[in-house]
């Protein structure tokens, strides 16, 4: 008996071991399984959020960068014909330049027959000696209304060389497919500069080039 009694307390003890290993540490090791699990899902789940807010904060760079986009276009094609804002802009580019005269006779705005969109042919004339006639030119291409040049003829201005007289066709544009349908611009002609006296000018040289 005497040699029975430790074998019962180390068998009752195993018992006592295996069932706390079966109800205290394996539930805990369980928690903590699941937990290592909600751990790693809560950092896929992070990363998934980062990938995502690094997603939208480029949608968001992008779609600003498309406004500007959007706004330099309409600025150049604008939804509307704006005669009035055209020959504004020409007669500032004249007075900036300081050319001696300058006209500009807007046409009929003619429809694309593709696109919804209209072209707004203008004749331009200015005369003015070389520097005053290239920075006239200059700021003609680089006008905010995008304009196309089809072609372009230079020749001696009404007072002879260095005077130089240029005449221009020249292509405005409009988002609007009906700018001005059964409409005739007229004429307009800016006043000349101070001091200049405009006088009809011989036939220019005329020397075509692609805008």
């Amino acid at each position: 008996m005497s040699r029975r009694g430790p074998i019962i307390v180390l068998a009752i003890s195993v018992v006592v071991a295996i069932l706390l290993f079966f109800f205290l540490v394996l539930p805990k090791m369980r928690e903590v399984s699941r937990t290592e699990e909600s751990v790693e899902q809560a950092r896929a789940e992070e990363l998934s959020l980062r990938a995502e807010l690094a997603r939208l904060e480029g949608i968001r760079e992008n779609s600003r960068r498309i406004r500007r986009q959007v706004a330099r276009f309409r600025r150049a094609v604008p939804p509307v014909a704006d005669l009035p804002g055209v020959i504004n802009a020409l007669q500032d580019a004249a007075d900036v330049s300081d050319v001696d005269f300058f006209s500009v006779s807007p046409g009929v705005p003619v429809t694309f027959p593709t696109v919804a969109a209209s072209e707004i042919p203008a004749e331009v004339q200015v005369i003015g000696g070389f520097f005053q006639v290239d920075e006239f030119l200059f700021r003609l291409e680089t006008m905010d209304r995008a304009a196309k040049v089809i072609n372009i003829s230079v020749g001696p201005g009404p007072d002879d060389l260095p005077q130089l007289q240029v005449s221009m066709s020249v292509e405005f544009y409009t988002t609007d497919p009906a700018a001005g349908p059964g409409t005739v611009p007229q004429e307009i002609e800016a006043s000349p500069s101070p001091g200049a006296t405009p006088t009809p000018s011989p036939t220019p040289t005329e020397s075509p080039t692609e805008g």
